[in-house]
């Protein structure tokens, strides 16, 4: 869902222009009018949890009932003092109603058979389902699996003809209180559809409760090589999975194609697990675009850290997205301890989000009360191997962005048009190795030549947050050196730094002016155990230490409190609740302690 808005003061693109004013100076507050909670992120702060509010100039929902809801947008300009409310009322259909007992098949290895739908069709084996509906039907069909039974699925390649073209499918868990339905990865679902009965451009596939189960260990580093998904030429318009896990897999989603027609595509994870992979958890190449909400991509916590580049082992990280037009995340908890480089005696470990923005501009990106866990930059906006830089609209906000003991920065990018509010951003007391980077900025904005003009000259906006680095002298391999607040190339026009909270109380010139600061209670502990490799143990030097993750909100006393006097300044702050006329620095108002 997304929202246009007039009669505010701040335009739109100027003629000719990628970035969008709109995008960044106006806030967005979402009630979706239904309300759960996201079960699969292990590590979202308080108040990020909950489906049922959004923000953010474009967003997605998932309604799990049928019913009629009153959808609400708050649009709020601060600079001008003006607001608006636009409604949308959607009505979310009976399953049951929608795929009546033919329209079903039943599903169970064992024959169980009790809690099939009055009329639905039977089948013990998934391929046998979908081969009671492939071919030329158009209409839609619901595939419902057995709760508490695992399902061997050698794998299946749907479109190439007549005879395994797929209507719009939903594949659902059965009915009951018992474990989802397990599919036993041996094989891929490839979607490659070219047959005549219709191309996948107007088809939907939904995939709720389901898990899929790869033969990949990560720990061990042993087992074989599956993808769960592979999306090639004409895949399906929507396709979305919805309280799903993928576990084991070498991806869990692959989206690509050279074709055309394949700028349909949309894929949507809500309330989705994601972890134990051999390259990427997901890699999205090409399409209209991806939607994580509620959802976690986060490694194994003992995984090796990583095998050489290129059909390896443990190389790659979370998420990679490129020649995408829009990427959507929202209350997702990322982490990554694996990379494929290898600096001196250490693999480096890749960032937990890498846009690789290709060549074109008009990319939108909006990363909105997620933790990420990483070294590297965590997140990243960088250009494509080969191609040149274009100016994007990217938006962080209400974010927890954790680093380890390989850290460079929190956020870097090689593109303006670039609004980083609203977050906070800590490097852990972790001893780095020689052979790895020193971290230089909590930012980083990187020159790449051969841009277009507008890739230097779209605004950059780092305000607002709070800024935590817990290193000591001892931590540095070189020089022990207060991190720098925003590290931005000289070709960048238009830039504001300002309102954040910075504090690096631990070296031996400590930077604490803006304490005290709120350390406890834990929010939560660290994923980050230090390195580990095959043939190394993990290096508990390196480890994130326990006790590092808390809000770091200001104290009474504080001079950060009623500090935000000038320059931009964020209108609400990391829990979404409007400042006071005498706004703070830093991402939260006083500590709710």
């Amino acid at each position: 869902m997304e929202v246009e808005v007039a009669g505010f003061d701040t335009s739109g693109p100027a003629s000719g222009a990628v970035y969008n004013p709109q995008l960044h100076e106006l806030y967005y507050f979402w009630d979706f009018d239904e309300e759960y909670t996201f079960t699969a992120p292990d590590n979202l702060a308080d108040g990020h949890t909950s489906s049922g509010v959004g923000y953010g100039p474009v967003v997605t929902h998932t309604y799990r009932t049928s019913g009629t809801y009153n959808v609400s947008c708050l649009v709020v300009e601060p600079a001008s003092g003006k607001s608006t409310t636009a409604n949308l009322q959607i009505t979310v259909g009976n399953s049951d109603t929608a795929f009546p007992g033919i329209r079903t098949v039943f599903v169970s290895p064992s024959s169980n058979f009790a809690d099939a739908p009055a009329g639905a069709r039977l089948a013990v084996d998934i391929n046998q389902a979908f081969d009671m509906f492939a071919g030329n039907d158009r209409i839609p069909t619901r595939v419902m699996l057995n709760r508490g039974e695992t399902y061997p699925f050698a794998g299946r390649n749907f479109g190439m003809n007549d005879g395994t073209s797929l209507p719009s499918t939903h594949i659902v868990a059965g009915p009951g209180s018992a474990t989802n339905p397990i599919i036993d990865m041996a094989g891929s679902f490839d979607w490659n559809d070219k047959s005549t009965s219709g191309s996948g451009t107007d088809k939907d596939f939904v995939w709720q409760n389901i898990d899929f189960k790869g033969p990949w260990d990560s720990v061990t580093e042993t087992g074989s090589n599956v993808t769960g998904f592979n999306h090639f030429d004409r895949s399906p318009r929507v396709h979305l999975f919805d309280g799903c896990s993928f576990d084991g897999l070498d991806i869990a989603i692959y989206a690509a194609s050279n074709d055309p027609n394949i700028a349909h595509r949309f894929i949507a994870l809500n309330d989705c697990s994601v972890t134990n992979w051999r390259s990427y958890g997901l890699l999205y190449a090409v399409g209209v675009g991806l939607s994580l909400v509620g959802t976690k991509v986060a490694c194994h916590p003992q995984a090796s850290a990583g095998g050489p580049q290129d059909g390896k082992h443990n190389n790659q990280g979370p998420l990679r997205f490129h020649r995408g037009e829009r990427l959507i995340i929202s209350n997702c908890d990322f982490f990554n301890r694996i990379g494929w480089s290898h600096v001196g005696s250490y693999q480096s470990i890749q960032p937990c989000l890498r846009q690789n923005v290709a060549g074109d501009p008009g990319f939108f990106s909006t990363i909105q009360a997620t933790s990420l866990e990483a070294g590297a930059g965590i997140l990243e906006y960088t250009v494509e191997e080969g191609l040149t830089s274009g100016p994007i609209n990217a938006l962080v906000e209400k974010c927890y962005l954790l680093g380890n003991h390989q850290t460079w920065a929190g956020v870097r990018s090689q593109m303006g048009g670039v609004t980083i509010r609203n977050n906070v951003i800590v490097f852990p007391g972790a001893a780095r190795d020689a052979t790895i980077l020193n971290p230089a900025g909590f930012i980083e904005m990187m020159y790449l030549a051969g841009g277009i003009p507008e890739t230097y000259s779209a605004p950059i906006k780092f305000y607002n947050n709070t800024l935590v680095n817990l290193m000591q002298d001892s931590d540095y391999f070189n020089y022990p050196s207060a991190l720098t607040e925003a590290i931005v190339a000289s070709q960048f026009s238009d830039v504001f730094v300002g309102n954040n909270v910075i504090h690096q109380p631990n070296l031996s010139v400590p930077v604490n002016s803006d304490g005290p600061l709120e350390t406890s209670p834990v929010l939560w502990e660290a994923r980050d155990l230090g390195y580990r490799t095959r043939s190394v143990k993990i290096i508990s030097a390196t480890a994130t230490p326990a006790n590092t993750v808390a809000s770091y909100a200001p104290l009474v006393g504080s001079r950060a409190l009623g500090g935000a006097v000038s320059g931009d300044v964020a209108h609400d702050d990391f829990y979404g609740n409007t400042r006071p006329p005498h706004p703070s620095r830093g991402a939260h108002e006083i500590s709710k302690s």
